[in-house]
């Protein structure tokens, strides 16, 4: 009997003890001033800072995280969501953008096209556009812009330089009182697509007719277009 009086009076204060305290604290938390947590989001850290201190509240940063679409140093996330009713003296914990990564450029000088353009997808860059000049390696980069070697942020683009055919022009003459199968011939030597097309009068008669093209006399035309021969009797 004597032991449990001893235990009683040591654990009586201890449970006094525990007992006020929880009621003291919770009339403190109920008591206890609150605010509206302010949203921060999209904010650069240092700004979002000196907000929340100045509703009473403090911010920590968690870790950053790296978004393509969000510029480096800017909120991403917070805790507590923000418009919520909060105690003062509470954390707003925070993630924070490291922005898009940084890459190295890969060179890709005398690369296949499809294989720099391979090589530029792996890396998260686009390609800008391409200019392609004749008397180049047809179909291989030449030269890039950024320089290969270079930084770039993941998302950014670069102009291509790829060498193409060279092109050969010609200048039509005036072929209104030409013989239709010398002209068609000297086309084919010169390696000129072309056409005849026959109205009235022998096709194969030469000089028969008058002979019209579909590019006007001394128009300046590339290999690569096809014309068109009307040759019309009369």
């Amino acid at each position: 009997m004597r032991l449990i009086r001893v235990i009683f009076y040591l654990i009586a204060p201890i449970a006094v003890f525990i007992i006020s305290s929880y009621f003291t604290v919770s009339i403190l938390l109920k008591t206890g001033e609150t605010v509206i947590c302010p949203d921060v989001r999209g904010q650069k850290v240092e700004d979002a800072k000196r907000f929340v201190e100045s509703k009473g509240l403090s911010l920590v940063v968690l870790r950053h995280e790296t978004r393509n679409d969000v510029p480096y140093g800017y909120i991403t996330v917070q805790k507590p969501e923000a418009s919520i009713t909060i105690r003062k003296g509470r954390v707003v914990n925070v993630l924070v953008s490291d922005g898009p990564r940084q890459v190295e450029l890969p060179i890709l000088a005398n690369e296949p096209l499809r294989e720099a353009e391979a090589k530029l997808k792996e890396k998260q860059i686009m390609i800008e556009k391409i200019i392609y000049v004749p008397g180049k390696k047809a179909g291989r980069v030449f030269a890039q812009m950024p320089a290969g070697g270079s930084k770039a942020l993941e998302g950014s683009s670069v102009i291509l330089f790829a060498g193409s055919d060279p092109k050969t022009y010609f200048l039509m003459p005036d072929t209104k009182d030409a013989d239709i199968l010398s002209l068609s011939a000297e086309m084919d030597s010169k390696g000129i697509k072309h056409k005849i097309a026959y109205g009235q009068g022998d096709p194969l008669l030469p000089g028969s007719g008058s002979k019209k093209t579909a590019i006007a006399p001394k128009t300046i035309f590339s290999r690569e277009e096809e014309i068109m021969l009307n040759a019309n009797g009369g």
